[in-house]
Order: C-alpha cells, then sequence, then structure tokens
C-alpha cells in the first residue's frame, strides 16, 4: 500500500469520527466482505455471521474516537469482529471454561513440515469445524486468523500456556482427522 492510500483512508476515518455519512459506507464497502468472511469462519452460519459483522461495524464505528493509528484500521476492525462473535458464542452455548484442567496438560509438539496448497487448506478447514468449540476457536484464532499465543491469551482471557497447550491439542487433532481422511497420509502442522 502506498502513502497516499495511507493518508486517504486515515482522513476517511476521521471523516468518519466527523460523523460523514459517506465515509462511514466508503469503510463499510472496503472491509465488509473481509470482515464477514472472519465472522463466517467463527460462525459457520451466513446469517449469523452477517449479524455478526454489522453487529462489529456498529462498535466499530460507534468506538473510532478509540482508534488511535497505533495499528492499521483493518486489523483493528478485525479485532472488534473476532470479540464480537466469541462474546455472541459465549452467549449462545454458554461456554465452558478456557482453563478447564483437563486442557491445561503440556503438549509436546514436533517438528513438521507443512504442505502449502488449497487442498491442504481447505482440508484443513474442514477439520476445524469436526473440533469442539474450544479448539475450534483457538485453532481459528492461531491458524486461519493469525495471532499469536499472546493476542489469542488477551482475546480470550486465558494464560498464554493455556493457549498453546488448546492450539497443540487442535493441531494434533487436526491431524488425527486429515490422517484419516483418504489421501492425506501424514500431514504436519507447525
Amino acid at each position: 500500500m502506498n502513502q497516499k492510500s495511507l493518508i486517504d483512508e486515515n482522513q476517511i476515518i476521521e471523516l468518519c469520527k466527523g460523523g460523514d455519512r459517506r465515509a462511514y459506507m466508503h469503510i463499510y464497502d472496503k472491509y465488509s466482505r473481509a470482515m464477514f468472511n472472519v465472522a463466517y469462519r467463527f460462525m459457520n452460519d451466513s446469517d449469523a455471521a452477517q449479524d455478526m459483522m454489522q453487529d462489529g461495524f456498529i462498535k466499530a464505528f460507534s468506538k473510532l474516537d478509540s482508534f488511535s493509528g497505533e495499528v492499521v484500521f483493518g486489523a483493528w476492525l478485525k479485532r472488534i469482529i473476532v470479540n464480537t462473535c466469541l462474546d455472541e458464542i459465549r452467549k449462545q452455548k454458554d461456554l465452558l471454561s478456557f482453563d478447564d484442567a483437563r486442557f491445561l496438560e503440556p503438549v509436546i509438539e514436533a517438528e513438521e513440515n507443512f504442505k502449502d496448497s488449497e487442498l491442504v487448506v481447505d482440508e484443513i478447514k474442514k477439520c476445524i469445524l469436526q473440533l469442539p468449540e474450544k479448539y475450534a476457536i483457538v485453532t481459528n484464532l492461531f491458524l486461519i486468523e493469525g495471532y499469536d499465543y499472546d493476542e489469542i491469551s488477551s482475546i480470550l482471557d486465558i494464560k498464554n500456556s493455556t493457549a498453546r497447550s488448546l492450539v497443540s491439542r487442535a493441531k494434533i487433532k487436526i491431524r488425527e482427522l486429515m490422517t484419516a481422511s483418504e489421501g492425506f497420509g501424514e500431514i504436519g502442522l507447525s
């Protein structure tokens, strides 16, 4: 992204802060598709994802004064969408505590190679849908959304070691599911 694009987006955000409806629409048009995809990976339902995306945009627009520009606007917005989805999941399913003792046992990760192809990525996404909810959430945050352990810990309000353990166990389960899947053999997740 060139400097002109950054200046333009910052100017548009300032217009949004001033209540300019066209600026709001510009931001919405620019980010809505990507934010829908983020919400869909958590909600696994188009209507629910649409609702979470809309709720997330409403929250973001109401909190624009807190956007300082220290991070890219898209990353700031994505965090709001992720938190909106997680809040809804917690409300709907009365999510068990992530600090449940059986999830705290240490897991040793082996060095593995990851086959980088769309087929493997699609298979991983299918496997994530089969995981228990705790594992699915941390796996989405880690593998799909690209958050690190510290960020996951902060988002879910859990210990860093718990985040690592949950991600490790989820990787093991995905590996098992993919190995059992025809044609995938031994797939490594690092």
